[in-house]
């Protein structure tokens, strides 16, 4: 390759000296962009299960640290069969650095791993090519990675383990000899983050062998050199120290993690939940859907959740082009061993994950194939630039065959081969982009969750969560508001929730995660529900009489008229425009006509709510109740009327058919004693606004519009809702 700042020497010095600036400037911007999306904001998602689980260790450790001599601190550092000491010790550190708030110093040490790398990769790019505009459109394609951004984001060790991928990777690359000083160093510590490192040491390790091995047979063909001697020249290249500082640390992972065979057994945990009941769909590392989502992870998503796109395709054109590019195009001095080495360093250790995962019975998740990342968008460079400059060496083939090409027309050839190539690189790069704004903040909000908790409960109320990492999550956060809050888990048994809520004649009940156990949902019915969040499928209950708890001393006046005052909500009413803390899954944002009235779409099949009671109704449990609905269907043209299903607390009460336009109508009488109602609404059909109107890009799915829902009692006459007439018994008018 010939581009901006390539290996052929250029005889204008200042021309040189224009394009270091411009590839100091490009490089400046593309880790501007880096450090942007994975420092902003980084404290503000919640602390979850394994962020938590480990800040608690970095604090024992701490602890024992300071009572232990300065030759004993390595050995307390914690380690467990995913993470090892040099991981904790980044957490210890950035601990110690930043304090408070814990979010963003269990997240320091990853965020500045994932700037490193992308800084990194820019000079594996370079080195791999001879081009500094594969080096920075590589480093823009890992800048902008939704993978490489959320374990950025994410107290754990994924982001350093890519960024060792992607030294040793450079190491091998480079070969000088500060690559073989740094190379001994870089494999202990690699070793030293935890099992997790194993198929990146293990691709080091074999790489090297095979290209040491492969040096010692040339020379000893060719030159007629003795073995040993063939086999000290080779090993004066470089990858010959590869192998073996990357064999080094393979040897030192036993030692330092004797108990890594655990890993078995966690396969196990997870079939007993289903055993009992659960749902939890183990995703097997050669299935389909495993698959689906490691090219989802390398290409436009970095959720574990993801679905490979066309884009995601692009991408392994690119990634194979580029890959032939390097191994049979040659396309500078070296670029077939370069190419070896950037190939193996993507597939080896995503190839080296799946038989593990497989060899241990354990299921899938995109973080244990993230190390083949770095290398995998280096590929994708390569194909990207590649193809361009070929482009514009035809084009100037073509008009040199017409008229002559000056000097300066060629100067400019690298430069418009960087501004191509970037603006390529930026539209290959939009989905992820996307993503990577969005996914990092798509975890659930444990803290808030536990606010809402203290602001209901009262002292020496517990809390109950049906499983354990509920507890853990929740627990955390309440105990920094109240260190005396007592937090159990039922651990998905039925007899061990039973046996915690008969212990306390008032308790707050917590579910949370998609993992819905038949059983255990029973029992849930049977309390009284209070809230519910979207996020991890949260939901609050109350054990066991609500009504009761509306009048308890030390309230300062009903519970319910305290809560719905501070959201400047009327009991018996819930204006769902306004409302956001009684309001459960399958809601959008609330959104405004143009003459004022306000209103948010169901944008599922089914929308839950919970409903306070007015408190002259709480105080009659026996009295029948309805509601009234201020709602209008989807516009749909080519569906049958929306019908939409209403069932409290469990009971189906009314089957509603609806006209178009506004309307108001009434459900039939249902009884309820309760202080909250659990209302679920639930719809026959939902559409896109897409689908209706191509011009339109809006994909939600859709049901109905809701403005408003009353509760009231059966015997009184109900009132319309201004705009609106009056229906009832599951008739509707416009």
């Amino acid at each position: 390759m010939t581009s901006l700042l390539s290996s052929t020497p250029s005889s204008d010095a200042k021309r040189q000296g224009t394009q270091r600036l411009s590839v100091g400037f490009g490089l400046g911007v593309v880790l501007l962009l880096a450090a942007t999306l994975r420092f902003d904001g980084l404290s503000e998602p919640s602390l979850w299960l394994d962020e938590i689980l480990h800040l608690e260790m970095v604090r024992t450790a701490a602890a024992a640290m300071a009572e232990a001599p300065p030759s004993e601190w390595f050995g307390t550092l914690p380690r467990d069969r995913e993470n090892g000491p040099l991981y904790y010790l980044g957490q210890l550190l950035a601990l110690w650095l930043v304090g408070e708030p814990l979010e963003a110093a269990a997240r320091l040490a990853p965020a500045l791993a994932g700037l490193a790398a992308v800084a990194v990769l820019f000079f594996v790019g370079r080195r791999a090519t001879q081009s500094a505009t594969v080096g920075l459109v590589a480093a823009g394609l890992l800048a902008v990675s939704p993978l490489h951004v959320v374990y950025s984001r994410e107290g754990r060790p994924y982001a350093a383990v890519m960024l060792a991928a992607a030294l040793l990777l450079l190491c091998a690359l480079d070969g000088r000899r500060w690559s073989r000083v740094l190379v001994y160093p870089l494999g202990l510590a690699t070793a030293c983050l935890g099992a997790v490192a194993a198929p990146v040491l293990g691709t080091a390790a074999a790489l090297g062998g095979l290209s040491w091995l492969a040096a010692c047979w040339w020379s000893w063909r060719r030159d007629g050199e003795s073995l040993g001697r063939a086999g000290r020249s080779a090993l004066a290249t470089g990858r010959g120290h590869v192998a073996l500082a990357a064999g080094l640390g393979l040897l030192l992972l036993p030692w330092l993690f004797p108990e890594v065979q655990g890993i078995r057994a966690v396969r196990g945990e997870e079939a007993r939940e289903v055993d009992h009941g659960g749902d939890l769909a183990i995703t097997t590392p050669w299935s389909e859907q495993a698959l689906d989502r490691l090219l989802a992870s390398l290409t436009v998503s970095g959720l574990d959740s993801g679905s490979a796109t066309a884009a995601s395709w692009v991408f392994v054109v690119l990634a194979v082009w580029g890959a032939v590019a390097l191994l049979w195009r040659r396309l500078s001095a070296g670029s077939r061993r370069s190419g070896v080495w950037v190939a193996g360093f993507c597939l080896l250790p995503i190839g080296g994950w799946l038989v593990l995962l497989h060899l241990y019975d354990h299921w899938y998740n995109v973080r244990y194939t993230s190390a083949g990342l770095p290398a995998f968008l280096v590929l994708v460079a390569v194909g990207l630039v590649d193809p361009i400059e070929r482009l514009l060496r035809v084009g100037e083939r073509l008009q040199a065959r017409f008229g002559r090409v000056s000097a300066r027309e060629r100067a400019w050839r690298p430069a418009l081969t960087v501004v191509l190539a970037a603006l390529v690189a930026l539209q290959l790069a939009t989905p992820g982009w996307r993503a990577a704004r969005a996914e990092p903040w798509q975890k659930p909000d444990w803290r808030g969750n536990a606010d809402l908790v203290a602001a209901l409960r009262l002292p020496g109320e517990p809390l109950i969560t049906r499983d354990p990492w509920a507890a853990v999550c929740l627990g955390h956060y309440l105990r920094r508001l109240d260190p005396d809050v007592e937090v159990h888990s039922a651990d998905y048994e039925l007899a061990r929730a039973e046996s915690l809520t008969s212990r306390y004649p008032r308790a707050w009940v917590a579910a949370a995660g998609h993992r819905r156990a038949a059983w255990l949902e029973g029992w849930l019915q049977g309390l009284d529900f209070v809230a519910a969040r979207p996020g991890a499928d949260f939901r609050l209950f109350f054990h066991s009489d609500f009504t009761a708890l509306a009048s308890a001393p030390g309230r300062g006046g009903a519970l319910l008229a305290v809560v719905l005052a501070e959201l400047g909500l009327e009991p018996g009413v819930d204006e769902l425009a306004e409302s956001e803390l009684l309001l459960g899954p399958g809601w959008s944002s609330s959104e405004r006509q143009p003459d004022g009235l306000t209103f948010r779409w169901a944008a599922s099949a089914r929308a839950e709510l919970a409903l306070a009671a007015p408190v002259d109704l709480a105080e009659r449990p026996d009295e029948p109740r309805t509601l009234r609905l201020r709602l209008r269907p989807f516009p749909s043209q080519n569906l049958p009327p929306q019908q939409v299903t209403v069932t409290v607390n469990g009971e189906v009460v009314d089957t509603l058919e609806l006209a178009p336009g506004w309307q108001q109508v009434t459900t039939a009488p249902y009884r309820s004693g309760r202080a909250l109602d659990h209302v679920v609404f639930t719809f026959a059909w939902q559409q896109a606004p897409r689908d209706v109107d191509p011009s339109s890009g809006d994909r939600r799915r859709l049901a109905a519009a809701f403005d408003r829902v009353d509760m009231g009692s059966a015997a009184s006459t109900p009132e319309a809702i201004p705009g609106g007439a009056t229906s009832s018994g599951g008739e509707s008018t416009k």
